[in-house]
């Protein structure tokens, strides 16, 4: 049996994560969800992930310290980051530093095609 890639889900909105849970499938993804910024850098840490997927809303340290925190670590430095940001709102200083983003709202199928190319799927 394949191993199913690691994705570690970052959103205080439950309904983000469970449209991600939806979308992806325990079948074919491992799943980690976290509600904030530490829980976020926790479960990466713990799951060594293939990809992260970062609300940009997260609420802690907020998602720039994260996304700046896991770009200076060795270890982390090359996971992907699928950044998630309201179509309303400005994320330039975000968005340099991740590999890819999406506004939300977004269909399942841009979300999963998006995850699916990072995931070289």
């Amino acid at each position: 049996m394949e191993e199913r890639p690691t994705v570690v889900v970052a959103s205080a909105a439950e309904g983000v994560r469970a449209q991600l849970k939806l979308t992806l499938g325990e079948e074919r993804f491992h799943l980690e969800e976290a509600h904030g910024t530490d829980a976020a850098a926790t479960q990466i840490a713990e799951h060594q992930p293939d990809l992260v997927v970062l609300d940009a809303e997260l609420p802690g340290d907020g998602a720039s310290n994260l996304v700046t925190s896991l770009r200076a670590q060795p270890e982390t430095a090359e996971v992907p980051i699928l950044l998630l940001s309201p179509r309303d709102r400005e994320i330039d200083d975000l968005t340099q530093d991740v590999d890819a983003t999406v506004g939300l709202p977004a269909t399942s199928f841009a979300l999963l095609r998006r995850i699916e190319e990072l995931l070289g799927d």
